[in-house]
């Protein structure tokens, strides 16, 4: 028997629950697909942070010396191996192009408007989700560590161009951060504190809560591969393993895999993937944080 809905959500990550819960609150009938769990791929691992300050998109570099050290691998924020190189080449261009001056401002602007909402749109959902997912947000921000002042003034530089959108920021000297984090190493010489950010401490089961909410709501929740998704006389069909869905619309929230199910429709979009990473670290004696930390010369 055919599951009909109004709209196929596919990807139970962060974004895909949040479209497929704002779907369902404008009366959408929805289901929403994934192979795993919500909250099992990307957003298991990610920096759990609500980005209120995340209005500039990051750029390619236009400073030659900048460029060169990631040409040479010499930097600790990426790593490329020469073999991606063929394959990445007309990816970069592109990126390249589009970090033009006029192309950055005129993203900014479109991102504005939605950075704006960020904070107050998850407290929303964290409110109707209850007292699990309360627990896993924090409202203290978090701080982006320099170890030189050159690093320091740049990334200083960087937030003034924050102002115009509200952002809610602090500059930090090194003993003014060792007040808020005693542990920190002395390397660290500065900071910059984004105080308007809230941050989750377990960002996939922050979304597990989120999913929770949708089937409350009335949403399905499937497993099923989305590859199989395909244009049909009615709209789009995907079997699933409780039989085949079919809808008007989909909304494609794969982030990585997102190529997989446009490609084979015909889509061409300009979409390259960056290697996640999930790290634990143990601690020292009683060494303790109470914000999230971003050590950006140290990788």
């Amino acid at each position: 028997m055919t599951i009909r809905a109004d709209v196929i959500v596919l990807g139970a990550g962060m974004v895909g629950v949040s479209v497929a819960l704002h779907l369902r609150q404008r009366g959408r009938d929805v289901v929403l697909v994934d192979r795993r769990g919500a909250g099992e791929e990307t957003s298991y691992g990610n920096s759990g942070l609500i980005q209120r300050e995340g209005v500039i998109p990051y750029t390619f570099p236009r400073e030659f010396g900048t460029i060169l050290s990631y040409a040479m691998n010499c930097r600790p924020d990426a790593v490329y191996h020469l073999s991606a190189l063929p394959r990445i080449a007309p990816w970069l261009f592109h990126y390249w192009q589009n970090a033009a001056p006029k192309y950055i401002e005129r993203s900014a602007r479109a991102l504005a408007p939605l950075m704006a909402q960020c904070v107050d749109e998850h407290e929303a959902l964290i409110a109707e989700a209850g007292v699990a997912a309360r627990a896993l947000v924090r409202q203290n921000g978090w701080i982006r560590c320099l170890r030189t002042e050159a690093s320091l003034r740049e990334k200083i530089a960087e937030a003034r161009r924050l102002d115009q959108y509200g952002i809610d920021y602090a500059v930090l000297t090194g003993a003014q951060l060792r007040e808020f984090e005693p542990h920190v190493s002395e390397k660290i010489v500065g900071a910059i504190h984004f105080r308007g950010s809230p941050t989750s401490s377990d960002p996939g089961m922050l979304t597990q809560a989120y999913a929770d909410l949708f089937v409350r709501k009335g949403g399905r929740f499937l497993k099923g591969n989305a590859r199989r998704l395909v244009q049909d006389a009615s709209g789009w069909s995907l079997p699933a393993e409780n039989g085949p869905i079919s809808a008007r619309e989909a909304v494609v929230a794969l982030g990585p895999w997102s190529d997989d199910v446009f490609r084979p429709l015909g889509y061409d979009i300009p979409l390259a993937v960056k290697r996640g990473y999930h790290m634990h670290y143990g601690v020292q004696g009683n060494a303790a944080l109470g914000h999230p930390l971003h050590d950006a010369d140290g990788g």
